[in-house]
């Protein structure tokens, strides 16, 4: 299973560290990986929806585009060549009942498809500095104890991080783009190895780490 921080506008045309690692891992995924689903803050709706059709059309959410699910695939296959569905976000989600969603689809991974979480690992838009900033204290402080729970296998911490982590509701002024993490984690089964790629701090606030489950060896 698979957390990506699409956090940045351009991460498209300036894919910095996390890009590069992406497309590294989508090399060896390839052949194994039957479809994605996607989960991201991008589309939500009151209760869950899921896309369909041979040729979805982009959706255009705010800005004129739609970074939450083409812009990370981008960058994990280039070649488009993998069916790509998207799931709604519940306008009411919070951190336990994403969890509880990545649980119940979970068994899809014995089917070859990858559960993608969408999100962004801090997003406080609202301290948004120029390119190039330097990285904001609160916001490192959040990525590195996202970190220590997730390498440690910590459900526990990660559903009550807005209680226990440093600077949480900084870090993310409303829930949405955290919800995609806890989402891949429910995902994830247990024993999996995790491991973090991390993507650096762009825009001074803003996390782009990534996490990944069962280490490609099993989707």
């Amino acid at each position: 299973m698979l957390y990506i921080s699409h956090g940045a506008p351009t991460f498209a045309l300036e894919p910095g560290p996390l890009g590069p690692r992406l497309r590294s891992l989508g090399e060896t995924l390839a052949g194994r990986v039957r479809a994605v689903l996607v989960w991201s803050p991008h589309w939500q709706t009151r209760d869950l929806r899921i896309t369909s059709g041979a040729a979805p059309v982009t959706m255009h959410d705010f800005g004129g585009f739609d970074h939450g699910a083409w812009v990370p695939l981008l960058h994990l296959f280039p070649a488009a060549d993998v069916p790509v569905l998207q799931m709604s976000m519940p306008v009411d989600a919070d951190a336990r009942s994403a969890h509880a969603l990545g649980r119940a689809l979970a068994p899809l991974r014995e089917r070859g498809v990858l559960i993608v979480g969408s999100g962004s690992l801090t997003h406080n838009l609202h301290e948004l500095r120029s390119p190039g900033a330097a990285e904001a204290d609160y916001a490192r402080r959040f990525a590195d104890w996202v970190a220590g729970t997730v390498l440690a296998g910590d459900a526990a911490a990660l559903l009550d991080y807005r209680r226990r982590a440093p600077d949480a509701a900084r870090a993310h002024p409303t829930e949405e783009h955290f919800l995609p993490l806890p989402f891949a984690a429910g995902a994830s089964a247990a024993g999996d190895p995790v491991r973090r790629l991390e993507g650096g701090v762009t825009y001074g606030v803003l996390s782009m780490d990534a996490y990944l489950w069962g280490g490609g060896e099993a989707v």
